[in-house]
């Protein structure tokens, strides 16, 4: 996978400053006043594998003497161009619509069913149900419910 451009300006900064990826970090932890950063993470951001939080950004920013605002606005290319690989080949709007509404039905079965599930696994462990918690279960509607196609 080619690099990403914000990867190889996080790899530039750090050069230009002439650090190892160790000191880089150990530089960050000194601006943040917390020793969090690692080489790892270091090496991450510079393999384009990880993006920093834009808390990390500012911290990055003021150890390589960069300005916080274009490197905020270059890791928000960096995100926009790992959303735009994330999505699936050949998708259109209408794939993108029928996942949107499945998904839907499928949270609204699920919390639908919740409560008897609780009750079932309540009744299940011989645990005693108080009228409250049994009054906070759906009714069964009495409408018969129609689906159109």
């Amino acid at each position: 996978m080619p690099a990403d451009p914000f990867a190889e300006l996080l790899l530039r900064l750090r050069s230009e400053t002439g650090r190892t990826q160790e000191q880089q970090a150990a530089a960050i932890n000194a601006v943040s006043g917390r020793d969090t950063l690692t080489r790892r993470e270091i090496n991450r951001y510079e393999h384009g594998e990880n993006i920093p939080t834009s808390h990390t950004l500012s911290h990055i920013a003021v150890a390589c003497g960069f300005s916080p605002e274009e490197l905020q606005r270059e890791a928000a290319g960096a995100r926009a161009r790992r959303r735009k690989v994330g999505r699936r080949e050949g998708e259109d709007l209408d794939d993108v619509k029928r996942r949107t509404l499945l998904g839907g039905a499928i949270l609204g079965a699920a919390s639908a069913a919740e409560p008897w599930g609780r009750l079932a696994h309540a009744l299940g462990t011989g645990a005693k149900i108080d009228s409250a918690a049994a009054s906070s279960l759906p009714t069964q509607s009495t409408r018969p419910v129609s689906c159109r196609t």
